[in-house]
């Protein structure tokens, strides 16, 4: 029995190791717990706990129903709150649970890889990049979960026919629910989604499989459609699942902007146009209501693009750039030389590089799913680029460069045995 054989899924150990390497997080961590009181998911989620109501994102002032972000963490996190009785009381258990949600993302990826046939060494080299990145969950936002849905996705995508060759019709349903809670959670995944959609029509031409690709269509849009209900009810007209884009265009194209979040907050940027540091655009998106105020937004960073394009496209390309190497305060070389997590930053960065390679590696093999791990890596993070870069935007798809980088290292380790190899077998045939 070859070694990868015996490796077989063990969930109680995978359980084991999820909490103990969550725990060590914990203790490990410095909590910032007075920030989380801040952020837009954990005010809704606080309004969920006192009174039901999805309502009251911003910390400056009270602006009503709201879809300015996506309702499932808020939902999760608003029990959790309701339990401890507030955010701080909360707070631990929110980052337990994120840190939960990180140790099994680490735990799964050797299996993720022997399911997308790119072979269990390889996902033990990402399993290895991914403790060296040592990263700390942010418990106030999603990423973590949602990454963890992208893998399980990952996972059920790979497996969903038999050996032989039949359709899991219970598997296409789960892909389908699974699509519209993630979208549900992390709504610019429906880019993903759609791609899926086409890759898997274009696929089924052949065998003529349309109806599990409707399946997953259909049970997508069931889940997604009770909030897009929800939204066209309190606000008279369609919205898909937030409405923020707006804001964050203007927050990222005016006079004042700079690449980053964080230089925004240094230079005081973001508390001039974002509602949740501004009273008077707080004011003023009350008084307009959310929707329009986000299109007013709207027409205002597309007004800047459009007379300022030099300068646009310099800060898109900036952003970019910052999404691949990741830099809190903006600058990548700083954080390889003077900052203080540079083994982290070497280890993201390298891992970067390498997965573009992974990626082509995959699709050389043909691997099956190597489509949706483009689309994850590339795809996905492309609104990105135009926003203000916040490093808990490339959170959801480290697995994937993780995962990739160790079909490189995998592949190059192979490489450098089998050279090795090489010499001793001519040896041998000569004697």
């Amino acid at each position: 029995m070859k070694v990868h054989e015996r490796l077989q899924p063990n969930w109680p150990a995978l359980v084991v190791f999820g909490l103990l390497f969550s725990t060590s997080i914990i203790f490990s961590a410095q909590h910032e717990r007075p920030s989380i009181s801040l952020v837009e998911t954990t005010r809704v989620a606080q309004s969920l706990a006192r009174s039901g109501e999805f309502a009251d994102p911003f910390f400056i002032a009270k602006t009503g129903p709201t879809a300015h972000v996506a309702p499932v963490f808020p939902a999760m996190a608003s029990l959790v709150i309701e339990w401890f009785g507030s955010v701080q009381g909360a707070h631990p258990v929110l980052y337990w649970t994120a840190a939960m949600a990180l140790a099994v993302q680490v735990a799964l990826l050797p299996y993720l890889a022997r399911a997308l046939g790119v072979g269990w060494w390889a996902g033990l080299w990402a399993s290895l990049l991914a403790l060296l990145a040592n990263r700390r969950p942010v418990p106030q936002w999603e990423g973590e979960y949602v990454a963890l849905l992208m893998i399980i996705l990952t996972w059920l995508v790979a497996t969903r026919t038999s050996h032989g060759g039949s359709v899991r019709w219970g598997r296409e349903v789960l892909i389908g629910l699974l699509f519209g809670l993630l979208i549900l959670s992390y709504p610019i995944a429906v880019i993903v989604w759609m791609a899926f959609l086409c890759w898997d029509i274009w696929v089924a031409r052949r065998s003529h499989a349309w109806a599990r690709t409707a399946v997953v269509m259909a049970i997508s849009v069931s889940v997604l459609t009770p909030w897009i209900v929800r939204n066209a009810y309190l606000f008279g007209e369609p919205v898909f699942v937030r409405d923020n884009l707006g804001i964050e265009m203007a927050v990222s194209f005016n006079p004042c902007a700079g690449v980053s979040l964080f230089e925004n907050m240094l230079s005081g940027c973001f508390r001039e146009w974002h509602p949740n540091r501004s009273s008077e655009q707080a004011s003023l998106l009350v008084e307009q209501g959310e929707v329009e105020y986000n299109a007013g937004q709207m027409g205002q960073a597309l007004d800047f693009i459009a007379e300022q394009p030099r300068h646009s496209a310099n800060l898109v390309l900036r952003r970019t750039l910052l999404f691949w190497w990741p830099s809190a305060t903006g600058d990548p070389i700083y954080e390889l030389t003077a900052g203080p997590l540079r083994l982290q930053s070497w280890v993201v960065y390298l891992a970067t590089l390498l997965s573009f390679v992974g990626l082509a590696l995959t699709f050389i093999r043909q691997v099956p799913v190597a489509p949706l791990l483009l689309a994850w890596m590339l795809l996905l993070p492309t609104p990105y680029f135009f926003l203000q870069f916040s490093v808990r935007y490339r959170t959801p798809m480290l697995w994937v460069t993780f995962l990739l980088a160790g079909v490189t290292l995998h592949a190059l380790f192979r490489a450098v045995i089998n050279q090795r190899r090489r010499p001793c077998a001519q040896s041998n045939q000569a004697v």
